[in-house]
């Protein structure tokens, strides 16, 4: 299930974003049970579990004038298995995980080859480097000016420290 990439190339990350995309995360009980607490008669631990509409009603009602809120503290535990064996199942069965119900299936191959641009970006070496570095100061200069600019008279040095931070990170 798990996206590869061949010929060693990913720019852009993007089979660690699909992988974490298509990750089937199981609810924990205890967690549920806190946004029970704390938001239950908001409907906090239905949108946690991906029940988004009966959430919503809660949302709506104030819980159901609190008795949906009371019986739900019955029910979470039963939401919480349902949750996990659908999204178990939906692993088996190569479907997205719930939270992605919308998206089609990741097929192992997603990234089979790599786009024709990425393999001559990376052939530059140096060249893209420096670019990149160029394009990322440029962007960051336009930043700290508009910061030096909201500062007006009054302003610090804060703007400055922001911009060489940024532009260290980028190196």
């Amino acid at each position: 299930m798990t996206p590869t990439v061949r010929h060693g190339l990913d720019p852009d990350f993007a089979s660690e974003v699909l992988e974490d995309l298509y990750a089937y995360r199981r609810k924990r009980k205890v967690v549920a049970f806190a946004f029970w607490v704390v938001l239950g008669w908001l409907g906090g631990h239905r949108f946690y579990l991906e029940r988004p509409v009966t959430g919503l009603l809660m949302l709506l009602t104030g819980g159901g004038a609190l008795i949906w809120w009371i019986v739900d503290a019955w029910r979470i535990p039963v939401m919480v298995r349902e949750h996990n064996a659908e999204q178990a199942r939906r692993q088996e069965e190569g479907r997205p995980p719930l939270e992605l119900a919308f998206m089609p299936p990741a097929a192992p191959d997603v990234l089979h080859t790599p786009a024709p641009w990425t393999v001559k970006w990376r052939q530059r070496g140096r060249l893209r480097r420096a670019l990149r570095f160029g394009g990322d100061l440029l962007v960051l200069m336009v930043a700290g000016s508009a910061l030096g600019s909201l500062a007006g008279v009054e302003g610090g040095t804060e703007a400055a420290f922001a911009v060489v931070a940024l532009i260290a990170v980028t190196l």
